[in-house]
């Protein structure tokens, strides 16, 4: 059976596939070419009033572009946010509650154009029962 982290990629790739300004991907070749969307880091936390799984799991969702300025970025995050905020979803025996946590963006380290973001969601993982 799947785990909280399992169900919530899962959910998060069906959430954002095709529906942003931008392809979204689980794993990134070196060579993509920007702009892309990468699901990041899941980690997750036992709620600690259950012991039937339910867990909050925090989802970081990063975002690379190309460019000059730093706009393209925050209105892909922003697509991101609109896509996820405040959504309930169910998924193989989850109930799934999506909320916006926060959102970075600042310039590469390496290289002057290109823009780096990451926005991060918590999620209430519920087993249904």
């Amino acid at each position: 059976m799947a785990d909280a982290l399992d169900i919530v990629e899962a959910e998060l790739f069906a959430l954002l596939n095709g529906i942003l300004s931008a392809p979204v991907y689980q794993h990134v070749a070196e060579d993509t070419p920007a702009p892309f969307v990468m699901i990041g880091e899941l980690a997750d936390q036992p709620m600690e009033t259950k012991g039937d799984g339910d867990s909050i799991v925090t989802a970081q969702i990063a975002v690379v572009t190309e460019g000059e300025q730093r706009r393209p970025l925050n209105l892909l995050l922003a697509e991101i946010r609109d896509a996820l905020d405040g959504k309930v979803r169910s998924r193989a025996g989850w109930e799934l509650h999506f909320a916006f946590a926060r959102r970075s963006a600042t310039r590469s380290p390496d290289r002057a154009e290109v823009y780096v973001g990451n926005a991060t969601f918590e999620i209430i993982a519920l087993k249904s029962a």
